[in-house]
C-alpha cells in the first residue's frame, strides 16, 4: 500500500475525493482502480482512500482517489506496512469503511420529518 501526501481542503472532504497527479506524488508504483492508498495530509491526519479512477496524459497519470474515513496513525502506520493492528480485525476494518461510505450518502427525510 502506498502513502499518498496531499492538500485536503475542507471542500475537497466533503466531497470525498482527490485528484492525484502520479508525477507530482511521487509515487513508487502504479496504481490500478481498486487499489487502496492512504491519504496525509498537511496537518499530519491519514485517511483511507481507494483509486476510483485514472486518466492519462502524454507526461503523466492522473487518479481521481475516494477519501475514505480518519485513520489513527497507528492504523495508517500498520496498513502501510502491510499488516493490521493487533487489535485491529476485518470487522472493524469494514467498520471504518462503512462510516466513510456514510458520510457520502444521502439522508432524505420520511414523510411528515423535518430536517433542520
Amino acid at each position: 500500500m502506498q502513502l499518498i501526501d496531499v492538500e485536503l481542503s475542507e471542500l475537497t472532504l466533503r466531497r470525498r475525493s482527490v485528484p492525484v497527479s502520479h508525477y507530482s506524488a511521487g509515487l513508487a508504483a502504479a496504481l490500478e482502480p481498486g487499489d487502496p492508498v492512504v491519504l496525509r495530509d498537511s496537518t499530519g491526519e491519514y485517511y483511507s482512500a481507494t483509486v476510483a479512477d485514472l486518466s492519462f496524459d502524454l507526461a503523466d497519470t492522473h487518479y481521481r482517489l475516494e477519501i475514505g474515513v480518519r485513520l489513527p496513525e497507528e492504523i495508517a502506520l500498520d496498513r502501510l506496512a502491510g499488516f493490521p493492528a493487533a487489535f485491529e480485525s476485518e470487522a472493524l476494518q469494514e467498520l471504518l469503511e462503512l462510516i466513510g461510505q456514510a458520510r457520502g450518502a444521502t439522508v432524505t427525510p420520511s414523510s411528515g420529518e423535518v430536517m433542520s
